[in-house]
């Protein structure tokens, strides 16, 4: 875990830009991504029946939204006649209406500590940024959403919902779940002197940590269940969490997984496939600058902690490390792309920014 000097945002004007600590996230900035625009779309979405809200079904059903209107035929609902249309043409005619099916979009949000990494902006500052305007959309639009949040010793769900109210107790759960992990960090890491804790106190004399809680906004609704690792210091695998929520028995829905992608775990890759032939499986990974501009020959400092004591190493970087380093990351970047790509698992990335990520979701009609 490191500081950085601004938090991820598409544009200067970003009301996520105008804060001083990256480190720090509070649900106010969360609420404020709310008032963002909604980056465009070639084409609007019509989807297969797997959302609701503002998306339309391609099948006819009973539904409320108007589709078509084609004469009377033995057997059909007498309620759908359209007296006025078979008054005007002297013969009956009924209408056709857009079949709804109820089901949810689940957003798979990435928390564990490997999050915690990054060479301009902390991956899960930046992840949590993502997870909270895709609420803010999907719950706009009357889709109803699943939360579920990876951290470092299991899995935190929200129940689902959909609207305003749901994104706000959305937003005061990550902030909630990112703040315990950087508490959880800090511990771990950093020996804190004297004048730091003298420092916290003034601020905060109770010495809790306190999440402003509009509307008085249940939290504690959400469910935390321990997952298994293999690794302590790696935490639960993605595929452990896979496996674990699909023996939930839960509706099935369209997927988010937005994560770095570290520590799948050996059996990802196979049971998302299983996955995605009964629900939709989508992939946001959340990249690094540096891994697509590898650093330039020279001198480097970085800076370890290991029990409570803080390292200064010094590293360099020839010119010939340098391109080897950039075709490896290249080949690596290829081996990950081809992998989903054979899985017929769409992969995202955020290297062009949130705004193009949403762009890409809304052309695949999995946003409104």
């Amino acid at each position: 875990m490191g500081n950085v000097n601004s938090l991820p945002g598409n544009n200067a004007s970003s009301p996520i830009t105008r804060a001083t600590d990256s480190i720090h996230i509070s649900i106010e900035q969360l609420l404020e991504l709310r008032h963002l625009p909604t980056p465009s779309t070639r084409i609007t979405p019509d989807s297969n029946g797997a959302w609701i809200g503002t998306f339309r079904s391609r099948k006819r059903g009973h539904g409320t939204d108007y589709d078509d209107l084609r004469p009377y035929s033995a057997g059909d609902d007498i309620r759908h006649i359209d007296w006025r249309a078979s008054a005007r043409t002297d013969q009956l005619h009924t209408r056709l209406y857009r079949e709804e099916k109820e089901r949810r979009l689940s957003i798979v949000c990435d928390l564990r500590h490997c999050m915690f990494t990054g060479s301009q902006q902390l991956r899960a500052t930046r992840t949590v940024i993502l997870c909270a305007r895709l609420l803010w959309l999907s719950t706009h639009s009357g889709t109803h959403v699943c939360l579920n949040i990876l951290t470092q010793t299991g899995v935190c769900i929200t129940a689902p919902g959909a609207g305003h109210s749901f994104a706000i107790r959305g937003c005061a759960t990550l902030a909630r779940e990112y703040i315990k992990a950087v508490q959880t960090l800090s511990k771990s890491h950093i020996n804190p002197s004297a004048q730091h804790v003298k420092r916290a106190k003034a601020g905060n004399p109770t010495g809790k940590q306190t999440i402003w809680n509009p509307a008085n906004v249940e939290v504690n609704e959400d469910a935390q269940h321990a997952l298994p690792s293999d690794n302590p210091a790696h935490g639960p695998s993605l595929a452990t969490l896979l496996q674990w929520l699909s023996t939930q028995g839960e509706q099935q829905s369209t997927t988010l997984w937005i994560s770095a992608l570290d520590y799948e775990g050996e059996q990802f890759g196979a049971l998302l496939g299983k996955q995605g032939v009964n629900a939709t499986q989508l992939i946001i990974h959340m990249s690094d600058p540096l891994l697509h501009d590898p650093l330039r020959a020279g001198h480097y400092d970085y800076t370890s902690y290991a029990t409570y004591k803080k390292t200064v190493h010094h590293a360099m970087i020839n010119r010939a490390q340098q391109h080897v380093l950039r075709d490896q990351l290249t080949q690596l970047e290829q081996t990950r792309i081809q992998r989903f790509d054979s899985l017929r698992i769409p992969l995202l990335s955020n290297t062009l920014g949130d705004d193009a990520v949403i762009a890409q979701l809304r052309d695949q009609g999995v946003l409104a």
